[in-house]
Order: structure tokens, then sequence, then C-alpha cells
């Protein structure tokens, strides 16, 4: 999916020790006084606490496969190799963590409340997406998974804790609104308060989105950050918006780019507010009526640099008569600057 390649290009490394923290240093908001200067000046001296620490953890998930020696001799039988066994093995392996980091970028971690695995292509087929794969996620409790664009783009409504921070402090709120008249779902207990479960079950009306209720948002994002974000939007809105985009020439390298290199061809820049727009079919079918944005230098991917991922070569599994490989990752989502995230919820286009 777009968001799933876009966050894998972004993604850093770090190489981490036992207890598998990393820490960011961040500005409180308190930065003390300053002062007018006489000729004469007897100095005030202060030694003000201006930082905080983020404190963020790592998640592990994996997938294997097999080849039994019945199948391995087969093949050598055949117009087929063994080798081309491994490598559909391989592939399907592949498929199978693309599409838990793709479930997990969107999920709002309500659903496993009653139990620690999901039926991928159930959820999906649910939700009306077209050809959903057969796939299942299992996970050891429900915080097993790597943080979502959900959960890092909250607004502190009943407060909740990320990174080791409190919402309630001012430095650590993302601009989250919601349309005029309209509220949408959102969790107020357990490990997900404040996350926005449902912009379609909400309160109030949806109001129809519009170029200048972008722009309204956009300029007071852009206020004071100078950050060039990403806006991550629904295909019906993306279609209305870039009509009047490539009308106004608003295409630039970084839309191309995103073309070129990741192969997301729905992505168009507002230039004058250094805002680059793309769609994720994934997205159209959770959040229909929410705008998600983030600078890539303030949310992505970090990943333990020894697991990005791991590669066990194939080799025999005592007690059977098979082969297995098996690719895991050691990773999560982080966001350390939440000022350069925001959402727009509650927006339709008729």
């Amino acid at each position: 999916m777009p968001l799933a390649r876009l966050m894998k290009s972004i993604a850093k490394e770090k190489a981490l020790g036992p207890d598998e923290k990393f820490h960011y240093n961040m500005m409180t908001g308190d930065l003390g006084n300053s002062y007018g200067m006489a000729k004469s000046q007897v100095f005030i001296y202060k030694d003000t606490d201006i930082a905080t620490q983020q404190e963020w953890g790592v998640r592990k998930w994996y997938a294997s496969e097999a080849i039994n020696d019945f199948d391995e001799v087969h093949y050598g039988n055949s117009a087929r190799s063994t080798i081309d066994l491994a490598e559909e093995k391989l592939l399907l392996i592949r498929e199978k963590l693309t599409w838990r980091f793709n479930y997990d970028l969107v999920s709002n971690w309500a659903d496993l409340n009653s139990g620690l695995t999901i039926a991928l292509g159930t959820v999906l087929a649910a939700k009306g997406f077209r050809n959903p794969p057969t796939t299942t996620l299992e996970y050891l409790s429900n915080t097993d998974r790597m943080y979502s664009l959900p959960m890092l783009i909250r607004k502190h409504v009943t407060g909740h804790t990320i990174g080791n921070i409190h919402s309630s402090n001012t430095m650590w709120q993302p601009m989250v609104e919601d349309a005029a008249g309209y509220t949408p779902t959102r969790s107020t207990t357990g490990i997900n308060i404040d996350c926005v479960t449902n912009d379609s079950a909400a309160t109030g009306t949806l109001q129809e989105f519009s170029v200048a209720a972008l722009r309204d948002f956009l300029s007071r994002f852009q206020v004071g950050g100078g950050y060039r974000p990403y806006c991550l939007l629904p295909t019906t809105h993306y279609n209305y918006l870039e009509d009047y985009l490539i009308n106004e020439r608003q295409q630039t390298p970084e839309a191309l780019k995103m073309g070129a290199e990741l192969g997301i061809d729905s992505a168009v820049t507002f230039r004058s507010f250094k805002c680059t727009f793309f769609t994720d079919p994934m997205f159209d079918v959770f959040y229909p009526y929410s705008l998600w944005f983030f600078d890539p230098d303030c949310l992505f991917p970090v990943f333990d640099s020894a697991f990005n991922p791991k590669v066990v070569p194939w080799e025999h599994i005592s007690g059977t008569n098979m082969d297995g490989t098996v690719a895991y990752y050691n990773g999560n989502m982080i966001s350390p600057d939440r000022i350069g995230l925001g959402a727009m919820h509650g927006w339709k286009v008729s």
C-alpha cells in the first residue's frame, strides 16, 4: 500500500541496547526569561530546565515458511527446481509481512479487545475492500504492535500518554480538529484513549470538504513550524482537490518523486503550503471522512538495525521432515515531534 511504501522509504535504524529503548529530548515550552540591559548591568542567571525526555520501545513480528522433503525431491524431478519453490516461499513471507505492516499502520487498536487474532481478509471484506488477502494476524497481547497513524495523531480529549509524555503537555499535541458541529467516535478508556475508532459513526453532521477549509487548516498548521507535510486523504477528497491543484499548476518534484520512486501515482502538491497529498486504499475503507497530516521528520518508523528484517537461512527443523526459514522485525512507529502532525475529521465530498 502507498503509506507502507512511503514509511519504508523514510524509516530510520538504531543500534539498540539490552533494554531495547531509545530516547529523544524535547523542549518543554517554558524557555525562561530575557531582560532589558542597563549600561552597567548585574546579570541575572537562572538554570532553566528546558528539556524533557521521550522514551520509545520496539515491537517484534515475524513470518515463516517450510519445505517438506517430499516437495523438495519432487520439485527436483520436475521442470521447476527446489530453488524456485524456495523463492515462492520467500515471496509468501514477504506478502504476509507486508499485509501486517499495512494493517498495523491503520489500526485503531480496538480490534484485539476480544481476542488476539485478526482474520484480515474477513475484516477488509466487511469494509468493502476488493479482493482482500486471506491471512491471519496473530499477536501476543493487545499492545503487541507498532503504533499506527491514528494512534500517533490523536487529539488531547480525555488525555493519553505516548512516548512517556502525557498529552496535556501543549508541546505534545498534534493539530487535530473536528469539523464544526461534528465529533467522531473516540475511545475514552483502555490502551487507545483519544484514538478515533470510527469517523462515520459520530455525533453531529459531516461538513462539505472545500479548498477554503483546507487552506484555513494548513495556514494555521504551518505557522512557526516550517513543516513540509504529507497529507493522506480519502480518494474522493483527493479527486476533488486534484482538479483544483492541477489547474493551478501545483504539481511539484515532491509529488512526482512519489510516483517515480514509490509507485504512488495519486500524488499532488499544494505548493504554497508545501503539502503533498496522496491516497491509500486501507485508509479509504477505515477512515472515509478524515485527512491525516505528518511531516516525515516528525513521524517515521524506527527499526533495530540488526533486525530490519533479519532473515534466517533455510535450515533443517529438528524432529521433522522439513527445512524452514523465518524473517523477523524489531521496530516501531514513532513521532519525536507531534507538533508536526495533524488531522481533519468530519469532512465529506458530495
